[in-house]
């Protein structure tokens, strides 16, 4: 988060420095051509009509009452929610605001707003919730009955476990939830197996995020007649609070025949070591273990001794953990440890193919 901060700091010392302070003029960027792509790309999967967040901003009337909160928590890179520091690591599903992003919003909003031409309703149409970005799943599930948030629930996180029901073994390769309660629902974890807490966490899922899946040509092997657990964690807004209400949000799953079996293992320890070449996919931490805002590490150890850190999350947030996929595999040779600073934590990998046909 250092790294963060000293980045906005610097950004806004340019302001400063150049009179911006004491003499606004117009930005040079509008709301239209370069603020509402950036807001679409990385806010607009919860800033949206209906969407978890107590407010859209994907239309200039809807953003503007809210710019000077956009502008502090840009600089404090506290919106969008992501965790690992921008300095270690490189994962699928990034939320972070590259820093020629960051230049035009704190620019757009200082700088008085200006909204450009207005988008028209074509312009401005957003793809519903209701549909499957993966495209229609080979496999539908639905919780087999309601998930209630009582009267008296403002943060919730409720299991449901849900039967395959298929008679062979296959290949999961992708993942999605489609929301009923779009408003509510912030995050769902699907694990193999009937319980929540325990067993391999297979993906995770955020509003926005549309489907989750490994690299190409390499997914989960799901056993024939398997269950799915999946956590669903729900926070309401005001306008919900006191209410009674229920959920059945559907998970979306792609099988790939011919597809490569990731491994995956649960570290017992802080470290683990490798027997064979292998190539990182994902880490998960632990879902209990680590305290909201404490920090989380992960780090490999080649054979020589030279080590690169893999992620870095200064302060964790457990409403907002997820499983992180590497943008692109970490390739280890054998005798190569991995060290994580809590336990208990999860990491993907795939036998590397050398390795495989050795065997």
């Amino acid at each position: 988060m250092l790294g963060r901060t000293m980045a906005a700091l610097a950004i806004l010392s340019v302001f400063v420095s150049t009179g911006l302070a004491h003499e606004t003029t117009e930005s040079q960027y509008n709301f239209g051509v370069h603020v509402r792509p950036i807001f679409v790309k990385h806010c607009g999967g919860c800033h949206r009509s209906g969407g978890v967040a107590p407010m859209s901003l994907l239309e200039y009337s809807e953003a503007v009452p809210w710019v000077n909160a956009i502008k502090m928590q840009v600089l404090e890179r506290t919106m969008p929610p992501w965790l690992p520091a921008d300095e270690v690591g490189m994962f699928r599903h990034s939320r972070s605001l590259s820093a020629e992003e960051i230049d035009i919003l704190i620019d757009w909003a200082i700088g008085l707003t200006p909204e450009g031409d207005p988008l028209n309703k074509d312009e401005l149409a957003t793809a519903p919730a209701a549909t499957w970005t993966m495209g229609e799943p080979d496999l539908i599930l639905t919780p087999p009955e309601d998930l209630v948030i009582g009267e008296d629930d403002y943060e919730l996180e409720a299991c449901t476990v849900m039967p395959t029901d298929s008679d062979q073994a296959l290949v999961a390769t992708a993942f999605e939830v489609r929301p009923v309660l779009e408003g509510l629902l912030r995050r769902a974890t699907i694990r193999l197996g009937s319980s929540c807490d325990d067993g391999l966490p297979l993906a995770t899922w955020v509003p926005g995020q549309g489907s989750v899946e490994l690299p190409a040509g390499v997914g989960h092997a799901i056993p024939a007649g398997a269950e799915l657990a999946v956590s669903f964690l729900y926070v309401k807004g005001w306008e919900d609070e006191g209410k009674r209400l229920t959920d059945r949000s559907d998970v979306g799953i792609r099988f790939t025949p011919g597809a490569e079996r990731a491994s995956a293992v649960q570290l017992s320890d802080t470290s683990h070591a490798f027997d064979d070449d292998v190539e990182l996919l994902a880490l998960f931490p632990p879902a209990s273990g680590v305290e909201d805002g404490a920090s989380f590490s992960a780090e490999v150890v080649l054979p020589d001794g030279r080590s690169q850190p893999l992620i870095l999350i200064e302060a964790f947030q457990s409403a907002w953990s997820e499983k992180y996929l590497l943008k692109a595999p970490v390739t280890l040779p054998a005798g190569s440890q991995l060290r994580m600073s809590h336990p208990a934590a999860w990491v993907d990998f795939r036998v590397s193919a050398s390795t495989a046909d050795d065997e």
